[in-house]
């Protein structure tokens, strides 16, 4: 799969995933964990334009717990809250779709942008 794919934006630019090439989810993270993870940080994010990063312990698939590090950001002020909101669901899912299986990623436009991995970086 080529880790990056350009898709419409949501916004005013094309949105983009960048996978870096990472090896498949060797901790088997179900997808609706990751979905979780992501409603999560969008869910937080009004209250705080500038960002979000956070680091969340889930179990594994296969026993045990695992980190996820995960940051959402709106990158134009001038732009309304709802242009924001929309843009990082739409990030959100476009990971989902252009990115299965990897064990992190980021998508992001013009106006946001959205990045998750099993490590922590915040």
């Amino acid at each position: 799969m080529d880790p990056i794919c350009l898709l419409p934006a949501l916004g005013d630019g094309a949105f983009f995933c960048n996978s870096d090439d990472l090896p498949p989810d060797a901790q088997n993270l179900q997808a609706e964990v990751l979905s979780s993870t992501r409603s999560n940080f969008v869910a937080r994010l009004p209250g705080s334009r500038a960002g979000v990063c956070s680091t969340d312990t889930y179990p594994a698939a296969g026993g045990g717990n695992i980190e996820l590090s995960g940051f959402a950001s709106c990158l134009d002020e001038r732009k309304p809250q709802g242009d924001c909101e929309r843009c990082l669901l739409g990030g959100s899912e476009m990971i989902k779709t252009s990115c299965p299986g990897k064990a992190g990623a980021r998508a992001g436009s013009d106006v946001c942008c959205i990045r998750y991995e099993q490590y922590s970086f915040c």
